[in-house]
Formats: structure tokens, C-alpha cells, sequence
């Protein structure tokens, strides 16, 4: 018989550049301004700004027993600001974690479904931190930019992962992660 023949087609390859000049951003440039060589062939680039492009933001919430009070009222208003901040075509999605993680809401655009879910959240058990990172950057699927903001007071003390099994998948993904404490 003959063996199966297996083809591979890639139409977009995004590379992210940041280019600074004595610590300080460099404006202005274009695509002309950059060369990308693939085994030595210099390919045909185009510009992209991150902006035209929709956002995907994954709330990445925690609700150990260390967040009741005063902290967790200003976890959920540092997440309604970045909730009020998404244009309309962004969409958001939101995780809870004590020791267990939990999908409270699928990606949607409908923010005010996000700002429910996050009213209702109670405080208690342990911190995941990890757990749910890996959570966040590995369930949501999307073609959007990935934006994983991490809501927490606390260092990890129930994970499963370590940070070097997190990084290694935070490598691969194309998500930028912040950290709001």
C-alpha cells in the first residue's frame, strides 16, 4: 500500500516586536523598518496593530479564605475597570479559584453577565494560583488576542502545577498575563 502523505499549510505567522532605545519605547516604525528571514529567505511582512484585532481578557478571579472585606471589594472594582475598558467586539471570560478552579462564564461580549458572576463570588479555601493560570491560558479558545489577568492577594498554596510547568505552557500560548493585587 501506499504510505499516507501528510501536508501542512501555515497563512499567518504572528511575531510580536518591542523596540526601545535607551528604555524608552520606539515609535513610528513600519514594516519596512524590520527584516524576518525564515532558513535565510527574507519573507514578506506586514503590519498588524494589536488594536485591530479583537480581545479576548480571562478574569482569573481568587476567592481564597484571605480575600474577604476589603480586599476582595477592590479586586472586583480593579476587574470592573478593565471590564468598562473592553471596546464592544472584545469579549471576556471569567475563572474562580480557591483550591479547585471553576469556568464561571464562557467568552462573551456581554459584560454585565461577567460583572454578575463576579458580584456573586464568596471567599473561602486555599490559593490554586497555578492551577488556575494554567486553567486560564488553556481552556479558553480563541483567535483573539488572549489577555489572562490574574486577581489575587496571596501566594500559591494548593496547586497541583508548579510555576515551571506554567511557563512552559504560558510560553507556548500567545496570551500576555498581569498580575492585579
Amino acid at each position: 500500500p501506499t504510505p499516507p502523505t501528510f501536508a501542512v499549510e501555515v497563512e499567518n505567522i504572528y511575531v510580536d516586536a518591542f523596540v526601545s532605545l535607551k528604555g524608552g519605547p520606539v515609535t513610528g516604525l513600519g514594516a519596512s523598518d524590520f527584516e524576518l528571514r525564515d532558513n535565510g529567505v527574507v519573507q514578506r511582512l506586514e503590519l498588524a496593530a494589536a488594536d485591530a484585532q479583537p480581545l479576548l481578557a480571562v478574569l482569573t478571579f481568587d476567592m481564597s479564605n484571605s480575600l474577604a472585606g476589603e480586599k476582595l471589594a477592590s479586586l472586583r472594582a480593579a476587574s470592573e475597570a478593565l471590564l468598562s475598558s473592553l471596546r464592544p467586539e472584545d469579549e471576556a471570560t471569567l475563572f474562580s479559584f480557591t483550591d479547585e478552579v471553576r469556568w464561571l462564564v464562557a467568552p462573551t461580549a456581554d459584560k454585565a453577565s461577567l460583572g454578575r458572576a463576579l458580584a456573586q463570588l464568596q471567599p473561602g479555601g486555599g490559593t490554586a494560583i497555578m492551577d488556575a493560570l494554567y486553567s486560564a491560558l488553556t481552556l479558553p479558545s480563541t483567535r483573539s488576542r488572549s489577555l489572562v489577568v490574574l486577581f489575587t492577594d496571596g501566594a500559591d498554596n494548593s496547586s497541583w502545577l508548579d510555576w515551571r510547568q506554567i511557563q512552559k505552557v504560558a510560553e507556548r500560548s500567545n496570551a500576555v498575563i498581569h498580575i492585579v493585587g
